[in-house]
Parts: structure tokens; C-alpha cells; sequence
């Protein structure tokens, strides 16, 4: 079976161009406010967010388990590469610390 290389799509770009890592608060409205993104892609990207970070998700007593259960469900529900699925959550997990 041949090697496939992911195709990174501009939303997922748009997400690994984050580095403001001393400011994660700003992350959500950094990715919303790219323009190169299409409503589309804005609109799934706040799906992601929203979903990935509900508190079914991140309800217990350690970070830990509500970043493996948020990763879980985003691989299982959106095809994104995992680097950037671990910026999501890494961005998300910092509104529950």
C-alpha cells in the first residue's frame, strides 16, 4: 500500500499558523478571523470548537482525561491531521484549567 501524504487544507493551515501560544484565549478568534478561510470552513471549524469543548467532554477532575475524550472525538468525527487536532484541543483545554 502505497504512502499517502495528507493534503493540508486551508483550515488546517490556518490553525498550525498559530504561535501566540502565551495567549491561547486568542486562538478561536484567530482562526475565525483568517481570511483566506471560506464561511464553510469558518462555520466547521466553530462546530469543531464548540462540540470538542462541551462539557460531556472535559467534565472531570484532571485535564488529562478531557484532552484524550476531546482528541477521541475529534478524530472519530472530523478528518483532520492530528497535529492539528492536538492544537485544537491543546487551545480548548486552556479554557478548563
Amino acid at each position: 500500500m502505497p504512502f499517502l501524504l495528507h493534503k493540508m487544507t486551508a483550515l488546517e493551515k490556518s490553525i498550525s499558523d498559530y504561535t501566540d501560544w502565551s495567549n491561547p484565549w486568542k486562538f478561536f478568534n484567530y482562526v475565525i478571523a483568517d481570511t483566506h478561510l471560506k464561511s464553510e470552513e469558518v462555520q466547521l471549524f466553530q462546530k469543531i470548537w464548540q462540540k470538542a469543548g462541551g462539557s460531556d467532554l472535559w467534565n472531570f477532575e484532571d485535564l488529562t482525561s478531557g484532552c484524550k475524550k476531546s482528541k477521541a472525538f475529534i478524530i472519530e468525527n472530523y478528518a483532520l491531521n492530528e497535529f492539528v487536532i492536538d492544537l485544537i484541543v491543546r487551545a480548548i483545554s486552556y479554557q478548563w484549567k
